[in-house]
């Protein structure tokens, strides 16, 4: 019992200037969630605001939350920018929410983009073709692939609030952020395709007596596509790899490093040489 006492006999006095930064730091952070967890994006956005646009939403902060709140806000702008004074997180929140509302279009995909790229869906795949294999064939295979990979992605909870504060409530716009990004995730690897693998397939064709099989990894965000090249295989695709006993590296492509398979003609090439250089030995 005498120690309880002694325990609350001496329990520290309250600090008003501690609970007051506590709070604080409890806004930022119940903001930051609510921005999706990464909020630096959006501080960039805000003090890189000029002219007119940063009118707009300091005179709105004014209207909302006051003449004395608005004058404070632009006497201490370069201070928030260069860091010499830090702001609130109530401020923060303050003024960072009538953003979306005066935010252009494209800056909104801009910002969503940002955290979709960190968490959005990541696949890998792989597929045999061979050198008459049409583009378009292969295009409609991946294309499946990939759709099923996003839209089988479950959204977590940052992208969903990302998603959420810049729509302002607006589901139409949330779900056509969405449907943007999942499509943009296809149409990039896609494009690579289409660029990238008639160039490897002239390639095999062109050098068919000495290279069985090539490879190349398309890598684009955060999906990969490796596709082997089969000298063997005519029109054909399926999933699935290669796995040749010899490879050489040939140069490097914007997207990954093409690889092929030596032939029985370049392996017996190697034989002989080392048979001549023993009997040249032997004499």
């Amino acid at each position: 019992m005498s120690r309880r006492s002694y325990r609350s006999r001496y329990r520290p006095a309250s600090n008003p200037g501690w609970e007051a930064a506590r709070k604080h730091i409890e806004e930022a952070q119940e903001f930051s969630e609510e921005l999706g967890g990464h909020d630096e994006d959006v501080k960039d956005y805000f003090f890189g605001l000029r002219g007119a646009q940063l009118e707009r939403v300091l005179t709105e902060y004014g209207r909302q939350y006051g003449s004395d709140k608005e004058a404070y806000a632009r006497a201490t702008m370069s201070k928030w920018k260069s860091g010499r004074t830090q702001m609130s997180g109530l401020v923060a929140k303050r003024l960072f929410s009538l953003l979306p509302e005066l935010m252009p279009l494209d800056k909104k995909f801009e910002l969503a983009g940002n955290l979709w790229r960190f968490f959005g869906p990541q696949s890998q795949h792989s597929y045999v073709i061979g050198p008459e294999t049409s583009i378009t064939e292969i295009e409609s295979i991946v294309a499946a692939r990939l759709s099923q990979v996003v839209l089988q992605y479950q959204v977590p909870d940052n992208l969903k609030k990302r998603f959420s504060w810049l729509a302002k409530g607006d589901v139409t716009l949330s779900e056509r952020m969405l449907n943007h990004f999942r499509q943009q995730e296809k149409e990039l690897v896609l494009d690579k395709l289409r660029s990238e693998l008639p160039v490897l397939q002239r390639h095999m064709r062109e050098s068919a007596n000495f290279t069985k099989s090539m490879k190349q990894t398309l890598t684009l965000q955060k999906h990969t596509v490796e596709v082997w090249l089969d000298a063997s295989g005519g029109a054909t695709v399926r999933e699935g790899s290669l796995k040749p006993a010899f490879f050489f590296r040939s140069a490097k492509s914007g997207t990954g490093i093409s690889e092929g398979g030596w032939d029985n003609l370049g392996f017996f090439g190697i034989v002989g040489i080392i048979i001549l250089i023993l009997v040249l030995i032997s004499r």
